[in-house]
């Protein structure tokens, strides 16, 4: 039994063979992801920073330790998986039910 080792680069393919070619469908898809991405990115940020901020200056003002500052985490965090959930859902249904009518 002997054995036989992988090829030392990836075969180029013959003429004639089909290749893989991007088309406008998938042009249009990559545009649609990262617009979507960049669209969750300053989503996520505004409700990671301002309950957090925002607890910081009322623990600042009521001079009560991390109480504020934790509560906006905690909200922080719930806000996360809502933008989370509503992008995931947007996406797939984008993506997954439009060739379905």
């Amino acid at each position: 039994m002997s054995k036989s080792s992988a090829p030392k680069s990836t075969p180029k393919p013959d003429k004639g063979e089909v290749t893989a070619k991007t088309t406008a469908a998938d042009v249009n898809q990559r545009s649609i992801f990262i617009s979507a991405v960049l669209d969750m990115s300053w989503q996520l940020a505004v409700v990671v920073l301002l309950p957090i901020i925002g607890g910081f200056e009322i623990d600042k003002h009521l001079s009560t330790s991390p109480l504020f500052v934790l509560a906006g985490f905690l909200l922080a965090m719930g806000g996360v998986v809502v933008v989370l959930r509503r992008m995931l859902s947007n996406l797939n249904q984008h993506f997954f039910t439009r060739g379905k009518h």
